[in-house]
């Protein structure tokens, strides 16, 4: 499995609509964001 290193990706470097995963903290503001890669999208997760 080929690791992709961690990224800090500003908003306008995304040009196409992305999957990700969110978690959010104690107020319910966004936390942590992570984009994923298609082989990871396309695995079925709790939601």
């Amino acid at each position: 499995m080929m690791m992709i290193p961690n990224l800090i990706v500003m908003p306008m470097q995304i040009q196409n609509p992305v999957e990700v995963v969110y978690i959010t903290d104690a107020s319910g503001a966004i936390y942590r964001v992570w984009m994923l890669t298609p082989g990871e999208a396309s695995v079925s997760r709790p939601r």
